[in-house]
């Protein structure tokens, strides 16, 4: 029971994974679209990859981590590492939703992984706080089907938000673009010199 391959995507209500598990499969709970908690023993740590990579979970309402592990660590439902957000569930936040500088354990969150909030669908608008520093991708807006907005806190010295399109603070990266961006068409800034890995990839308005 050292690894754990694969969770049936027919599997119902809370999942725990077993103390004796050391590994998972990165792609175990793809599409457990019936699970609604998953429970992360103390002794478990092992890469995140499976948590990070984890997709169609479209009833999870939250992450539940055993007091004592070293490693992880959850919050209101979200999973997270160090000053790292791993995965936000579907269930677990509000349309419109402000991420915390800092923790309740005392860690300040300053990333975002590249899957964060993949299928939060009913997400129209999310908020970085003054600490985020560093976003894996815009992959982490993956199927946020209804997100009209990302913004940012005026203390954040990292990123600045333009109409709702997420930026560099020195204005010469387009970082992400939100999928229910209001306009059909749009401009960059002048001055822009990249386009982040996937930017506009689910900019399902514009023609």
């Amino acid at each position: 029971e050292e690894k754990l391959l694969y969770v049936p995507n027919a599997y119902a209500g809370e999942v725990s994974i077993p103390k004796t598990v050391k590994e998972i499969d990165y792609n175990a709970f793809v599409d457990c679209h019936k699970m609604t908690k998953l429970v992360i023993p103390k002794e478990f740590e092992g890469d995140n990859y499976a948590f990070d990579y984890a997709s169609g979970l479209t009833s999870l309402k939250e992450f539940v981590v055993e007091e004592g592990n070293p490693y992880y660590y959850s919050e209101n439902g979200l999973l997270f590492e160090d000053g790292g957000l791993i995965k936000v569930p579907v269930l677990a936040i509000p349309a419109e939703y402000e991420l915390p500088s800092k923790l309740a354990n005392g860690n300040v969150l300053y990333y975002i992984y590249s899957d964060a909030f993949i299928d939060c669908g009913n997400l129209t608008s999310v908020t970085l706080s003054e600490t985020i520093e560093d976003i894996s991708s815009a992959q982490c807006f993956r199927y946020c089907h209804a997100l009209k907005e990302i913004k940012v806190v005026k203390e954040n010295p990292y990123f600045n938000s333009i109409d709702g399109v997420l930026y560099s603070e020195d204005g010469k990266t387009v970082v992400a673009f939100p999928t229910q961006y209001a306009e059909k068409s749009y401009k960059v800034l002048d001055g822009v010199t990249t386009i982040g890995s996937y930017a506009f990839c689910y900019a399902f308005n514009l023609e």
